[in-house]
């Protein structure tokens, strides 16, 4: 009866390192987009993990007179302007062609960190582009009035230049991803590895 029970206790925490380590399946994103002001005399020039844009600007009166001049972005907010870019650890993410059905034409795409983003028609037909985070035409589209210059970082926040309503956008990436982290991963298998070895003695005792 002891042997039994010990079984399936073992049986359980198999099932329980199995359903662990098994990954979630993945669901579309979910955004925050933020209009960023007019692009008339304006520049990306980067955004970093935290999602902190910051835009080249021809707008020398702003930063003193300066030649160069930068305003930052916080949360779809204006932080302020500075003759010098800000010191941040910038990720744009890489250009890149995502895999799209046949007849979709793509403008511009790029790719972090295995997601990907990409401004372009549905068919060549078209006369406004549109923003897309993957290849399904209805689960990944973004929004409306892309252009040819799109960029994400490695959390999956999104910048793009909308050519036709002429500003820029950014779309904040507000899911979060539930994948444990490696330690959590050891800290548990250290426990099922000493829950093991105690039910092992326990069965070998039973057996005398």
């Amino acid at each position: 009866m002891k042997t039994a029970k010990l079984l399936r206790s073992f049986a359980m925490i198999a099932i329980a390192v199995v359903l662990f380590a098994t990954p979630l399946s993945a669901s579309a994103d979910t955004y925050q987009i933020l209009n960023l002001g007019n692009d008339a005399a304006r520049f990306f020039y980067g955004l970093n993990d935290s999602g902190t844009v910051v835009l080249d600007l021809n707008a020398s009166l702003l930063c003193g007179g300066s030649d160069n001049c930068y305003q930052t972005f916080v949360g779809g907010l204006s932080t302020g302007f500075s003759s010098t870019a800000p010191a941040l650890a910038y990720d744009n993410g890489t250009p890149c062609t995502p895999g799209f059905a046949a007849g979709w034409v793509v403008l511009q795409g790029v790719c972090n960190n295995g997601r990907e983003a990409s401004t372009g028609y549905l068919s060549a037909g078209e006369g406004f582009p549109d923003v897309f985070t993957g290849p399904d035409p209805v689960a990944d589209f973004l929004a409306k009035g892309g252009g040819a210059s799109i960029f994400m970082n490695n959390q999956g926040d999104i910048v793009w230049d909308d050519i036709y309503s002429e500003n820029f956008f950014e779309a904040i990436d507000l899911t979060t991803d539930q994948v444990p982290e490696p330690s959590g991963f050891l800290l548990l298998g250290t426990g099922l590895i000493a829950g093991a070895g105690t039910m092992r003695r326990r069965l070998f005792r039973s057996s005398k």
